[in-house]
């Protein structure tokens, strides 16, 4: 529990830092479902603060994964980690030090299921814009 969110539990395996597909990502040693993939999706630097390094916004997302053997509930179960997701960014909105901050602004985006993982696999990407002052 995060913040009074509970999280569905996922252990370090299931969790990668990596921009790669799922074929890539499906490959490594101990690589298991749900997975969760983050990554940083786009850079800004737009200068909004003068003379700063940088300060603009860092558009990080995070993919996540279901897999089931059958169809039936296998969005279901994407919603309960994507829902799961999103409420612990609705409660880190805020400074989060070293420079960062979150608004709270999310976007979340839904694949179609497909032939992967057991049998079916279906994905979403939830993508967050981080501001930057460095």
């Amino acid at each position: 529990m995060v913040d009074g969110v509970v999280m569905p539990t996922l252990d370090a395996g299931q969790i990668v830092e990596a921009n790669a597909g799922t074929d890539a990502l499906e490959q490594l040693t101990g690589f298991r479902y749900p997975a969760v993939n983050v990554y940083c999706e786009k850079i800004s630097n737009t200068q909004r603060e003068k003379f700063r390094s940088f300060s603009g916004t860092v558009k990080v997302a995070v993919d996540v994964r279901v897999t089931s053997d059958t169809l039936p509930g296998l969005t279901d179960q994407l919603h309960f980690y994507v829902e799961a997701l999103t409420r612990l960014l609705d409660v880190s909105r805020g400074s989060w030090g070293l420079g960062l901050s979150y608004a709270g602004e999310y976007d979340v985006t839904y694949g179609p299921a497909k032939a992967g993982g057991k049998n079916y696999v279906q994905s979403a990407k939830v993508s967050m814009p981080i501001d930057v002052s460095a």
